[in-house]
Order: C-alpha cells, then structure tokens, then sequence
C-alpha cells in the first residue's frame, strides 16, 4: 500500500511540472524580390493599348470630323509595328471607316439637295399662289 501511496504522489507531483516550453519558431528568410516580368507581358501590354484605341475609334464616327479622328486613331495602329496582330483588323476597320466617311458625304450631298429642292418648291408655291390671286382680279371674259 505505501508503494501504491508512493506512486500515487510521484504521479501527482509529476502532474504539477510545467511542460517544456516549445522550439522557437524556425526563421522567416527573407523575401526576394519577384522577377521582371518576362518580355512577352510588355508586348501583351502593347498589344492591349493598340486593341483599346481601336475600341475608342469605334465609338467614334457620328460626325465627319469624328470618322477622321477616327481613321487617324486606326491607320496609327496600323502602322505600329507593335501591332502585329491587330493589323489586318485595323486594315478592314480602316476600310470601312473609309466607306462610311464616303456614304456620310453622299448623305450630307443629298441632304443638301433636298433643302434645295423644298426651298424651290415654297418659292414655286409662292408664285403660283401669286398668280391665282392675280387671275381672281382679273375681270371676266364674255
């Protein structure tokens, strides 16, 4: 029984021993600095900026100065040799930028002729009214 006493005390006192305190944490190296991005991303980036300014010279072309502006924005990335694989895009966009300058001037042609041929129309109505009034002033023939 006194050994049992004995073993029962020296597990209750092996109880009451604080436990070893942890390693302490390996160290963090330290972060190197990230690669340069390689040269494919520059000409992505290129590419990119070409494909947005052919976008914004989409949204153009509600006026003639605006179809200008907007030949000018696409026959530039046409020209850069950046560009590559936007070219034959910007070669038809250019194309039809090109056609739409040539209907709008036809448009504005026709448009012109038409106020022409109203304003001749009212002029023609005018005299005819003239003479209506003229001929009702004049005395009848028996």
């Amino acid at each position: 029984m006194r050994k049992l006493l004995e073993l029962a005390l020296v597990l209750l006192l092996a109880g009451c021993q604080t436990p070893p305190a942890p390693p302490p944490p390996p160290p963090v190296p330290d972060c190197p600095e990230p690669p340069p991005p390689p040269p494919e991303v520059d000409e992505l980036k290129a590419v990119l900026g070409q494909a947005d300014d052919l976008r914004k010279a989409l949204g153009l072309g509600k006026s003639a100065a605006e179809l200008a502006q907007a030949a000018a924005q696409v026959d530039a990335v046409a020209a850069d040799a950046q560009a590559e694989p936007l070219r034959q895009l910007a070669v038809q966009l250019s194309a039809r930028l090109a056609e739409q300058r040539r209907l709008q001037e036809t448009v504005d042609k026709l448009t012109q002729q038409l106020r022409d041929s109203q304003r001749r129309s009212e002029q023609l109505n005018e005299k005819l009214e003239a003479l209506k009034a003229i001929e009702q002033t004049l005395p009848v023939k028996r």
